[in-house]
């Protein structure tokens, strides 16, 4: 692609809105993932008309990537737990991605908590492209 269109890139750390995935105050309620050492895939079913996320075999960095898709900025953990889990998610949905109905069943069903903040982010700029003749 660099060569076809003449693609310049440039990576960069910025601080940016996100939200930060913490253990709420009740600690986890997270199921273990049924038989975790098997190298089958993450199975990631993001439902966003019904409002649910299901997860299977997954870390808490694989559950935040899926999190950050149906949320308005990205999702940081700051958990510390490890391991691979079972995520089953209901949540309202709507049409906008603000994600206020999230943040409480997040709470509720998984014993997470997401609050806004800031952190640093590495990003990809385009810097420049030429167009193909």
């Amino acid at each position: 692609m660099e060569d076809r269109f003449k693609l310049v890139l440039q990576r960069e750390t910025k601080v940016l809105p996100v939200y930060v995935l913490t253990a709420a105050a009740g600690g986890p309620t997270l199921h273990p993932a049924k038989d975790p050492g098997s190298k089958a895939p993450v199975e990631d079913r993001l439902e966003k008309v019904s409002g649910s996320l299901h997860l299977d075999k997954a870390t808490m960095k694989e559950f935040c990537k899926a999190l950050s898709r149906q949320m308005d900025r990205v999702v940081v953990n700051e958990t510390e737990i490890s391991g691979a889990f079972q995520f089953d998610l209901n949540f309202e949905s709507g049409r906008d991605r603000s994600g206020v109905a999230i943040f409480s069943a997040v709470q509720k069903q998984l014993g997470l908590k997401l609050r806004p903040g800031n952190r640093p982010i590495e990003t990809l700029t385009v810097k420049s492209a030429q167009r193909t003749k």
